[in-house]
């Protein structure tokens, strides 16, 4: 059978350390429990993720014939693509381009959309290691408002015709009238602009071609990419619900940590004591005493002369406040230098009246 812990055997402790070891034992019992009821009790986790909701494509694709100016060297009238054309016996160019939004959704998805086709004149200029653009005009040659389509069936074939002849007089006249050797180029821009409505979600999309040819110079040169494809993706935060299968491990561990909270908590109680501090009440009194009876009480740093007839024990230091006031006497107050003991004493007619103050 155990024996109870004696009282001289158990840990000494201030009260702050045993706080803390009881909090500490607490929120392990409390951080075990959740724990471990969480181990028997969950069946699912719920997880968050970036998931792809849509995606969608762009794609592009162009091509032109040139139309030649009657003249005595060149008999064609339509040159095909890949040729070399001398800027000054073109006319214009039939330039056709194709748009075509396709999109991954299991279902078609209603689409707005918008284009238009701009031509942009772009000249710049190079001085001192640096080019500055000097001219850059813009000319509509066509804009389609809004219309509706699903995402599956969104196509736009356009034919324009550009009189490059126009543009290209532009820029000589332009080199003359400066006279700045400008480069320049006659940008084919078609623009669409798309809005697709996805989970009460709008996704906007813009799409721009590329197609250029070089101005004012003596050979004109098409710059047609022929085919491109822009592909994006939309993502959102989306959450799915996992089995979760019995966690041994946690549940062992949750066990392990409630026991050893419960045990810290049983150790504080009942195998650690309060650790009193050591002279608080002595030094309390001999405080209360020095102050109350500052005007009766001299402190003298050496021990009080025993050599006397006879020493009389005084009980309460009342009483020696009563002696001192008869025999118009001062209380003289020694205290031991550990501060484990005050001598409080009266000497009249070699008699010494002794009030000792100790520690407990």
């Amino acid at each position: 059978m155990n024996q109870r812990i004696k009282v001289s055997d158990k840990l000494k402790l201030n009260n702050k350390a045993r706080f803390v070891l009881v909090l500490v034992g607490i929120l392990m019992f409390g951080i075990g429990s959740a724990e471990l009821y969480d181990a028997f009790t969950r069946k699912v986790e719920v997880v968050t993720e970036q998931k792809e909701i849509y995606k969608y494509t762009n794609k592009f694709s162009s091509n032109y014939a040139v139309n030649i100016k009657s003249n005595p060297y060149i008999e064609e009238q339509i040159m095909l693509p890949g040729q070399t054309y001398i800027s000054d016996l073109v006319s214009s160019l039939d330039i056709s381009l194709n748009y075509s939004y396709s999109d991954t959704a299991e279902e078609p998805v209603p689409v707005k959309y918008n284009y238009k086709v701009d031509t942009v004149m772009v000249a710049t200029y190079e001085a001192d290691d640096k080019e500055y653009v000097v001219l850059n005009k813009k000319e509509n040659l066509k804009t389609v408002g809004t219309l509706d389509a699903k995402s599956d069936k969104l196509k736009i074939e356009e034919v324009v015709n550009v009189d490059f002849s126009k543009y290209h007089e532009i820029i000589k006249d332009f080199k003359q009238t400066m006279g700045m050797n400008v480069k320049a180029k006659l940008n084919v821009v078609l623009t669409v602009d798309t809005a697709a409505n996805i989970e009460s979600q709008t996704v906007n999309n813009q799409y721009k071609s590329e197609f250029s040819i070089d101005l004012g110079s003596k050979i004109a040169v098409v710059e047609n990419k022929g085919t491109d494809t822009d592909t994006k993706s939309i993502k959102s935060k989306a959450t799915t619900e996992e089995k979760v299968d019995f966690d041994a491990v946690k549940a062992s561990c949750s066990v392990a940590v409630i026991i050893l909270g419960i045990y810290i908590i049983y150790a504080v109680a009942y195998r650690t004591q309060k650790l009193r501090v050591i002279g608080n009440d002595f030094k309390a009194e001999l405080n209360r005493i020095l102050k109350s009876c500052q005007d009766r009480v001299v402190v003298v740093e050496n021990q009080v002369d025993t050599d006397v007839e006879n020493t009389i024990m005084v009980s309460k230091f009342g009483e020696l406040i009563k002696l001192s006031e008869e025999l118009y006497k001062p209380i003289l107050c020694w205290i031991e230098k550990d501060e484990k003991e005050a001598q409080f004493s009266i000497i009249s007619n070699r008699v010494r009246y002794l009030y000792v103050l100790k520690q407990s």
